[in-house]
C-alpha cells in the first residue's frame, strides 16, 4: 500500500492528503477505421437515458428503476454515461476536426455498489475511454484498467467489482477493435 502524505495549510486550516497511484494503461490497436469502431461501440453500448429511470424513482419504485438501468446496460453490462467530442475541439488548434471521442463508460448500478463502500470511488466511475483515429487509418482505444485505479481505496469489496469491470470492459473493447 502506498504511503499517504498529509499537508496542513495553516492559512485555511484545511487538510490535503496525497497518495501516489500506479495506473495500468491499456492501448488497443484496432483493425477497424475510427468511423467503424465508433459505430460498433455505439451500436453495442447504449447511451444512459436517465429520463427513463427518474420516473420510477419519483414514484419510489426502486425495483423499476433498477430494472430499467439493467435493461439499458444490456447486453454488455455497460452504458455510455457521457460523450465528449474531443476531435471537434481540436479544430481550434488544428483548423479542422480530428477523429477523436472520449466516453465515460460504466454501469450506474456497478458504480453505486462500489460507492456505497467509499464515495470517493465515484472519482473513477464511469471509466474514461478514448477512441481516436491513427495515422494509418485504423482506430485506437485507450483507457486505464479499472482495478488499477480503484486499488487506491484498498477495499477488497471495491477490488472485486473493479476486477469484474476489467474483464467486461476489455472483452467489449477488444471485440469493438476487431
Amino acid at each position: 500500500m502506498a504511503t499517504t502524505t498529509e499537508y496542513v495549510d495553516e492559512r485555511k486550516e484545511g487538510r490535503v492528503t496525497t497518495q501516489p497511484l500506479t495506473v495500468e494503461h491499456i492501448r488497443i490497436g484496432c483493425t477497424r477505421s475510427f468511423g467503424d469502431a465508433r459505430a460498433a461501440l455505439e451500436s453495442r453500448v447504449q447511451a444512459l437515458d436517465l429520463d427513463h429511470v427518474v420516473p420510477f424513482m419519483k414514484k419510489g419504485d426502486m425495483a423499476g428503476a433498477r430494472a430499467e438501468l439493467e435493461r439499458q446496460a444490456s447486453p454488455t453490462g455497460l452504458t455510455i454515461v457521457y460523450t465528449v467530442e474531443q476531435g471537434v475541439a481540436l479544430s481550434v488548434e488544428h483548423g479542422s476536426p480530428r477523429p477523436s471521442v472520449a466516453y465515460g463508460i460504466g454501469n450506474l448500478l456497478v458504480a453505486t455498489s462500489m460507492m456505497k463502500h467509499n464515495l470517493a470511488a465515484g472519482l473513477y466511475a464511469p471509466i474514461r475511454v478514448v477512441l481516436y483515429g491513427a495515422d494509418d487509418g485504423t482506430a485506437v482505444i485507450e483507457y486505464d484498467r479499472p482495478s488499477s485505479t480503484f486499488a487506491l481505496f484498498g477495499d477488497m469489496r471495491i477490488d472485486v467489482v473493479a476486477k469484474q469491470l476489467d474483464m467486461t470492459l476489455k472483452n467489449m473493447l477488444m471485440d469493438i477493435g476487431n
